[in-house]
């Protein structure tokens, strides 16, 4: 249950609440004294100038039914005292209905006299049908006499009742305006009264907990920027606290705690990619020194094979020249036994049979010499094979050589490259 009250949430939710509180007591308040308030116009309205305003409209109406039974007496013309008759019985039953009206709205003091006023007017009825009845008949003296005698009377009686019902109103009115000025008197410093207790409690508790709350959360602010500038050494405040900002506090403690392992990770990859560069650079550089090794031998080996094959060419190609000079001789000297053969043939016929048998061996030697001569071109056609097969051989060779030096080049360069890397590492 404390820890619950220690809560960031319950202390706003209690200053809402208080706030709240407050607003609805000034609502409340307000409710109230407008009720009373309106009440009060109300009455003020119904009471007091309702009076006034009957007691006036009564007061008219008795001036209007005072100047036509004036009148009537000096009035000749009898249609015109019909008229005058006519009016004041309209206007007195305008005057009987507000009567009615005022009596059946009014109560205690001011009742009864409406009470009496509406007497009045019926005397004032009475005495009036006898003034016009006498002025109808033209007796203007009795008509004067009741006018100024019984009417008289009625009339000052009837002003002093409009009079006491104008004061009664009016009493009355003032009665509600102080009720009024009471409620104002009253609600107004209540509301102030609850208003500033309000702002204050609300005020207060919210102070507190935004204090509290902002200088606990900025501390908090300031340790996850350590923490997001790799800075591991901070100490997290209000870790022991049990509302938000404790949770919060805790959870950036886990956050600091998963830094330090991660530092601690990256360290040891940091290491495992130092080792692993440095063996491989050295897996690399023995690579290079074997292939270096194994290359050069072989270069060595294809070398000495092409010089003998290029001796050996050269031998063939002397031999197979010799063969060829050899060959011609013998074709020379064939040809020429050929006409030494004629020769002898032409000059001696008898040794015919001779020349027979030299002409067959003479003919076996062309055909031996044609076969030695076919011979000396398929040997000069070898040994040309053998030149171009050697030079083919002195172009591998070459290009050998120069994989063996791109090679040695690309080992040059991979040992330079891994040894910068490895200084790059350290």
């Amino acid at each position: 249950m404390i820890r619950r009250l220690n809560r960031v949430s319950t202390k706003l939710y209690s200053s809402l609440l208080l706030a709240a509180v407050g607003m609805l007591l000034i609502l409340a308040m307000a409710i109230v004294g407008s009720t009373r308030m309106a009440d009060g116009g109300r009455a003020l309205y119904e009471v007091g100038l309702t009076g006034l305003k009957q007691a006036a409209t009564i007061e008219v109406t008795f001036e209007r039914l005072r100047g036509l039974v004036s009148r009537a007496p000096a009035e000749l013309d009898l249609g015109r005292q019909a008229v005058y008759r006519d009016e004041f019985a309209s206007h007195l039953s305008t005057a009987r209905a507000t009567i009615a009206d005022a009596i059946e709205n009014s109560g205690g003091t001011t009742r009864s006299v409406f009470v009496a006023l509406d007497q009045k007017i019926s005397e004032i009825e009475t005495i009036s049908a006898e003034i016009f009845d006498f002025s109808a008949n033209f007796a203007q003296e009795q008509a004067s006499e009741l006018l100024i005698g019984p009417f008289a009377e009625a009339e000052a009686a009837i002003g002093n009742l409009i009079r006491q019902i104008a004061a009664a109103s009016e009493q009355r009115a003032n009665a509600e305006l102080a009720v009024l000025d009471d409620t104002q008197a009253t609600m107004v410093p209540m509301i102030i009264a609850v208003s500033a207790i309000s702002m204050i409690g609300a005020g207060g508790v919210g102070f507190f907990v935004a204090r509290n709350v902002v200088r606990r959360v900025t501390g908090l602010t300031r340790t996850m920027d350590d923490l997001a500038n790799d800075d591991t050494s901070v100490d997290i405040p209000a870790t022991s606290s049990h509302d938000e900002i404790g949770d919060m506090a805790r959870a950036v403690e886990v956050f600091k705690r998963n830094a330090i392992k991660m530092k601690k990770l990256q360290a040891e990859q940091k290491q495992a990619e130092e080792q692993a560069a440095r063996e491989k650079r050295d897996l690399m550089t023995k690579m290079a020194n074997d292939f270096e090794t194994s290359v050069g031998g072989v270069v060595d080996a294809v070398s000495d094979a092409a010089g003998e094959m290029r001796s050996t060419a050269e031998s063939m190609t002397a031999t197979a020249e010799e063969t060829n000079t050899q060959s011609s001789a013998v074709a020379a000297a064939a040809e020429e036994a050929s006409a030494n053969v004629q020769t002898v043939a032409a000059a001696a016929e008898e040794l015919s049979a001779s020349i027979t048998e030299i002409s067959r061996q003479v003919a076996q030697a062309s055909e031996v010499s044609s076969t030695a001569v076919g011979e000396a071109g398929r040997a000069s056609e070898m040994v040309n094979g053998l030149d171009q097969a050697a030079q083919k051989i002195g172009e591998v060779v070459e290009l050998i050589t120069d994989i063996a030096e791109k090679t040695n080049l690309l080992a040059l360069n991979a040992t330079i490259e891994a040894a910068r890397a490895g200084d790059a590492g350290k």
